[in-house]
């Protein structure tokens, strides 16, 4: 059974212990065993420990990739609430990050931003998901983003790179019309092409514009850019794909499923084409003929037959 994490605890004394040795022997005292991915309070441990400036900085860098794992969490929480970091600290953070994948010594780095923390923080990315690296590199946005390119290349490890650009939201909108003209451009080696159309696809909605220019790619004779570029193209919502789309959107509901789940789905996903799907709208028209109720009920809701 897995328990929740619980806050790291603050012990007493901090504010009056002589020394930063003494001070950390109180913390000794309260980090766990094992690493817990805990953070709370590390922004009332840093401001207790703070008084002891740099010495007490390079103090916890040392917990921070040694072999106690609970001591490399908490080590790395309270660097994280440090704030006052030069390009010199990237090693050691470095370091951490290797010990600790996705841990909180990512956020030093990321606030850092030359391209060795950079480089760092992609270097970790592959390696987990939903971590403080990930936060860390979606805060940098733009700077970040010729960094992932070279993961978006990678056929296993792209999705740590999609994940980290859908983050961005706007942020990497500008690099959309780029990477369409290196996709659409047969003269790029293929794995180029496949990264710049993931890139696009990560980006979503926001790249819409550039969906044009990959128009042809849906006929190129490389299978695999073929295939990526219809979910590109899916993701961007373009209307050039929504015929393909909407052929898979009917009605396959029992009578009395009372969610029907497939349907609102793609009913969903139709109407997120906005205008675009206006010219295959009629086909959708079948689900106010459903036996099923929850379908009739979708249909109407969304107003496709008043659309149509």
């Amino acid at each position: 059974m897995a328990w929740p994490a619980t806050a790291i605890e603050v012990p007493r004394g901090l504010d009056d212990c002589p020394s930063l040795e003494a001070c950390l022997q109180l913390i000794d005292q309260v980090v766990p065993a094992r690493d817990d991915g805990e953070g709370s309070n590390a922004t009332v441990l840093a401001n207790k420990l703070r008084r002891f400036g740099d010495s007490a900085k390079r103090e916890l860098l040392k917990r921070a990739t040694g072999h106690h794992p609970g001591w490399r969490n908490v080590a790395g929480a309270i660097l994280s609430e440090w704030h006052s970091w030069t390009p010199s600290d990237v090693p050691e953070l470095h370091e951490a990050l290797r010990k600790q994948p996705g841990g909180w010594v990512a956020r030093p780095l990321g606030e850092i931003a030359t391209p060795e923390a950079i480089q760092a923080l992609v270097e970790d990315l592959p390696k987990g998901s939903e971590n403080q690296t990930d936060f860390a590199l979606s805060k940098l946005g733009a700077r970040a983003v010729p960094y992932l390119f070279p993961i978006l290349e990678s056929d296993k490890n792209a999705p740590s790179a999609e994940r980290i650009i859908q983050k961005m939201n706007t942020l990497a909108v500008p690099f959309a019309s780029q990477w369409a003209t290196q996709a659409a451009d047969p003269g790029q080696p293929v794995q180029a092409r496949l990264g710049a159309l993931r890139g696009i696809a990560a980006i979503g909605d926001n790249a819409r514009p550039s969906g044009e220019v990959l128009h042809n790619l849906l006929h190129d004779s490389d299978p695999r850019i073929r295939k990526q570029v219809d979910l590109t193209l899916r993701a961007v919502r373009d209307p050039v794909v929504v015929e393909e789309v909407v052929r898979t959107c009917h009605p396959s509901a029992a009578p009395f499923d009372p969610l029907a789940l497939e349907a609102l789905k793609c009913l969903a996903e139709v109407a997120s084409y906005g205008d675009g799907g206006r010219d295959v709208g009629a086909t959708l028209l079948i689900f106010l003929g459903s036996e099923n109720g929850a379908e009739r009920s979708y249909a109407i809701t969304d107003s496709w037959a008043s659309r149509f």
